[in-house]
């Protein structure tokens, strides 16, 4: 809680008048946990300000401007404050002021009202005796990790190698017959068991140019082909 006025300063001139005083939140008083925010619609200072330059719009006009505490049973502290204003021009007639505010209200065409709460956004208040309380979770900043936790977890990655880096066990045993029935031609000759592919030196995969021939066990491979798979 702070101290705050009634009737502002700038329109009062009073500082220290202990009927003019209230305890007021930061927050109702001056729109923010610290310092002023005065397009706030929750707190006093909009309206002050907005009041103020109406009367400097209107120089030949004067404020009515009333502002009262409400308090609850018998708390020391209110929970509420209460604004009225109203604007009367030099031939006594009323005028409304509007600020464009929410909060505002029309009572009898003329007088507007406004009801803010004096509360605070960051604490729960006890108004009987004006103990607030934060709500607000106090920030812990993450610890780093230690020499020792580092080298733990880098180890526990290395240790433990990926599915993907694992070979498949069925893929291995399908892969052994085949490298054991493909054997290879020795020299120019097919000596193997199964039919081989010649290939004519230069042949181009992309664009099919080239010869290739299949060639039976016991066959020679031609002058200027080489060995492919076998077929």
């Amino acid at each position: 809680m702070t101290r705050g006025h009634l009737i502002s300063y700038q329109f009062s001139g009073l500082n220290t008048e202990a009927k003019n005083l209230t305890a007021e939140t930061n927050w109702l008083n001056a729109g923010n946990y610290q310092g002023l925010d005065e397009k706030n619609h929750d707190a006093i200072l909009f309206y002050e300000t907005g009041l103020d330059k109406w009367l400097h719009q209107h120089p030949n006009h004067w404020l009515d401007y009333k502002v009262t505490p409400i308090y609850q049973g018998s708390e020391l502290y209110p929970r509420k404050i209460e604004l009225q204003y109203v604007g009367i021009d030099s031939a006594g007639n009323l005028i409304p002021i509007k600020l464009n505010s929410p909060k505002e209200t029309t009572v009898d065409q003329f007088l507007t009202v406004v009801s803010l709460d004096n509360v605070s956004p960051n604490a729960d208040i006890d108004y009987a005796s004006g103990r607030a309380t934060n709500t607000v979770a106090r920030y812990s900043a993450p610890q780093p990790k230690t020499d020792d936790e580092t080298v733990a977890s880098s180890s526990s990655a290395i240790s433990q190698p990926s599915v993907a880096a694992q070979p498949a066990p069925n893929q291995a045993v399908q892969a052994q017959p085949a490298q054991a029935d493909l054997g290879g031609p020795s020299g120019n000759v097919n000596n193997t068991s199964i039919r081989r592919w010649e290939v004519q030196d230069g042949f181009t995969w992309q664009t099919r140019k080239g010869h290739s021939h299949i060639i039976p066990p016991g066959g020679t491979l031609d002058p200027g082909f080489h060995w492919e798979v076998g077929h």
